[in-house]
């Protein structure tokens, strides 16, 4: 059975091994050095976490934050455009195992923290584009309503080479604390038809 759950941001967490192991394995061939992938946000961060038997097989994360200046990747994102939009929802550091790849389970994480963002009162969803992720990951970013606020231009992007910048603004819900977010709004189950899914 494939299932999805929601774990607090922590290093001490009993799932961050297998969390950075994942992260090693799928950008081991994008990164020239791993040592860059802790950007400071995995501490206060959600984590969704996807499992395949037990097995973790996908992670991505969500941060949220009240001011631009404080967000993952704040150099790819204007100031002048989008320092009056927050609280901004910041989908980084999504990883899928080669294994379980093209079930569309890249998919499921983005609605799953897009909804967790808008119940925690966010009204903008922040997310960087990069080639490596492949054309079929940025029409995906399209179909959810995410929009390049940089006219399509690659910029600079650190560690991860050249990205374009995707922003989509949203309508917050009225949930402030993910201590109020019941449990069953956090935890899922893969459908049958994705488990199964091959593009």
């Amino acid at each position: 059975m494939i299932t999805g759950e929601l774990a607090p941001g922590s290093k001490g967490c009993a799932d961050w091994k297998a969390v950075d192991e994942l992260r090693r394995l799928c950008w081991r061939d994008r990164l020239a050095d791993l040592s860059t992938l802790d950007d400071g946000h995995d501490g206060h961060a959600m984590h969704f976490l996807v499992r395949d038997g037990g097995s973790l097989v996908a992670a991505a994360r969500l941060c949220i934050h009240r001011v631009l200046a404080d967000t993952p990747d704040r150099h790819l994102f204007p100031s002048a455009l989008m320092a009056a939009h927050g609280p901004y929802g910041c989908m980084f550091r999504l990883v899928v195992h080669p294994s379980h790849r093209n079930r569309h389970i890249s998919l499921l994480l983005d609605n799953a923290r897009i909804e967790v963002a808008k119940r925690l009162g966010c009204r903008t969803m922040l997310i960087a584009w990069n080639p490596a992720s492949g054309v079929q990951r940025r029409r995906r970013l399209e179909e959810l309503g995410f929009r390049s606020i940089s006219g399509g231009a690659m910029l600079p992007d650190g560690e991860f080479g050249r990205s374009i910048p995707f922003a989509m603004p949203l309508q917050a819900g009225e949930i402030s604390d993910i201590s109020d977010l019941p449990a069953a709004s956090i935890q899922w189950e893969i459908p049958a038809e994705a488990r199964a899914a091959r593009l």
